[in-house]
């Protein structure tokens, strides 16, 4: 009968040893994905905070202001301005804020065409972008930005008559390799790498330069009718202070292109 009573008892102690143990596995299973939570959420702030405040701009006045500061790849681009670097869901964003293609679904391709710009009747702006979700968790962007004023430059006598075919038409073109995701619910991430090419002459200067942003997005009162969601994004273009040289005949000219 002891025998009996011990060996039960060393049951009880098992069962409740194992108890504690899957308790104890629970417990820091749920702390370790609170700390993590917590952690991300905490950093995710303080980049929002201080990405504005740590960043400097750079801006050479009216240099490629047509470029940078003029036509805009969307009506709703344009009409919203910079605010545009909180919209997801479109891949024009991502001339914003990369982050902002993140949520595409499938296969999208967008694109624009407008003239004149102002007073240059002969100006030209055409944009064109294609974007594809691979496996669920990555954003693969590709977009064309290019503007000229259309104007083309012919080499002349010294009489003022024209010689030939036009030499060159002044151009920008800027071509971009957008990678976006989204590593925690809500939170979008997204890098661009940019390949500048400007044609003020009868030269060309090219350049490289990168774009960061982030956005996240605050979900509430969400039904099955409607949903409501209020999103907070924040971008640098240009975040390593990238410079254009062009050459004329051994003099260099270089020009900062804008951090935005």
């Amino acid at each position: 009968r002891r025998q009996n009573q011990q060996t039960e008892i060393h049951k009880k102690i098992v069962k409740t040893s194992a108890n504690t143990k899957y308790a104890l596995r629970a417990y820091f299973a749920v702390v370790g994905n609170y700390i993590k939570n917590s952690i991300m959420k905490k950093l995710f702030i303080i980049s929002i905070v201080l990405l504005p405040t740590i960043s400097f701009g750079q801006y050479q006045y009216y240099f490629l202001k047509e470029t940078f500061f003029g036509r805009q790849p969307s009506a709703s681009a344009e009409a919203m301005g910079r605010s545009y670097a909180s919209v997801d869901g479109d891949l024009t964003t991502a001339c914003f804020n990369p982050a902002g293609s993140a949520t595409i679904d499938g296969f999208e391709i967008n694109g624009s065409y407008s003239s004149p710009y102002y007073l240059a009747k002969s100006a030209k702006y055409n944009y064109i972008s294609a974007g594809y979700k691979i496996k669920n968790y990555l954003i693969l962007g590709l977009t064309s930005n290019n503007f000229t004023f259309g104007e083309k430059v012919y080499a002349t006598d010294i009489n003022g008559n024209t010689i030939g075919d036009p030499i060159y038409t002044p151009h920008n073109s800027n071509y971009c390799l957008t990678l976006s995701s989204q590593p925690i619910k809500n939170l979008f991430l997204g890098l661009n790498t940019n390949y500048f090419i400007w044609q003020p002459l009868d030269k060309k200067a090219t350049a490289l330069y990168f774009d960061f942003g982030a956005i996240k997005k605050f979900q509430f009162l969400q039904k099955e009718a409607s949903a409501h969601s209020i999103n907070i994004g924040a971008s640098i273009a240009n975040f390593n202070y990238g410079k254009i040289t062009l050459d004329l005949n051994g003099n260099k000219l270089v020009n900062d292109l804008p951090v935005i």
